[in-house]
């Protein structure tokens, strides 16, 4: 198996928090998952407050995760995961275009 070579600096230390969460793929997730946990939310006609009792956390949880501010754990995909009924891919498939367009 052939050694590979890593940019600069980081084979001495672990990325930094900020890189890893500028990268294409974090970006990808995260609207995926932002834009899918809304799709969920309206469909079932639930307010922020309502999906967050549902999914077992409180409201200022639930809304950093839902608008993509709070990188969550496996423990938290979880909690969405039954709040809502769902299957774990459900959350992370490519949402349509209007899903995710910014409002006007």
């Amino acid at each position: 198996m052939s050694k590979i070579e890593l940019p600069h600096g980081l084979a001495k230390r672990a990325p930094h928090r900020e890189y890893r969460t500028k990268t294409m793929s974090y970006r990808r997730i995260v609207a995926r998952l932002k834009a899918n946990l809304r799709r969920l939310r309206t469909e079932q006609g639930l307010t922020m407050e309502k999906a967050a009792l549902l999914c077992d956390m409180d409201y200022p949880q639930y809304h950093r995760i839902e608008t993509g501010k709070e990188n969550i754990t496996l423990a938290t995909l979880a909690r969405l995961v039954d709040g809502f009924r769902v299957e774990a891919d459900d959350l992370f498939v490519a949402p349509k275009l209007k899903e995710i367009a910014p409002k006007k």
